[in-house]
């Protein structure tokens, strides 16, 4: 399995994002979703992690594979930008963001051990406080806005000011099995990592 795709060469501190990625619909489906499943995805058991909520458990679940947002398709949307378009193949992780108030994500990389880059993904969905901290600035996100960067930039979340809760689905996204277990250090968990391919 480690030779299937293609290698892509991802440009260090990549940043560039789409609006109307996803539909107000589909943020309210899988909004509906995270609430709905927030309690059960809690009480998995998970390493311990430096991050609280459902941020924490980004290891124990992948949301596309839930049957709800699975019917969203999110891996076709994203066959359908430049930086994915060519590819055969992604492997993706997926985890849900609940920041409520007074929570946020520190400064932070999806880096691991390998030199090589691979994209990430952030897609903003719903709340009052609707901004992402880079090195370059601050982006100010539209309700299904997509920010595809490189695995190595930065990037934080102040603490939400609001009473109402931020939500947000980030996504780690491989272009080859290779890759993916370089960077994770074990085989392909299925639990946590989900392949599919692209049928353009």
């Amino acid at each position: 399995m480690a030779g299937y795709g293609q290698d892509q060469v991802v440009t260090s501190k990549y940043h560039t994002s789409y609006k109307e990625f996803l539909s107000p619909r589909e943020c309210d489906i899988i909004c509906h979703a995270l609430d709905t499943w927030e309690d059960y995805v809690l009480d998995l058991p998970s390493p311990n992690s430096e991050y609280t909520g459902l941020t924490a458990k980004f290891t124990v679940i992948n949301w596309l594979a839930h049957p709800d947002i699975a019917r969203i398709d999110i891996p076709h949307k994203l066959f359908n930008l430049p930086e994915f378009k060519d590819l055969p193949y992604l492997i993706i992780q997926c985890w849900g963001n609940i920041l409520r108030h007074d929570r946020g994500l520190d400064t932070h990389t999806h880096e691991g051990s390998s030199d090589s880059h691979f994209h990430n993904g952030n897609i903003f969905l719903k709340g009052e406080y609707n901004t992402t901290h880079y090195p370059h600035g601050e982006e100010t996100n539209e309700a299904g806005q997509i920010a595809i960067f490189s695995s190595d930039l930065e990037h934080s979340v102040p603490k939400n000011p609001y009473e109402t809760p931020r939500y947000s689905m980030a996504l780690d996204i491989y272009p080859t099995y290779g890759l993916c277990a370089l960077h994770n250090g074990h085989p392909l968990n299925l639990r946590r990592f989900r392949c599919f391919r692209n049928n353009a």
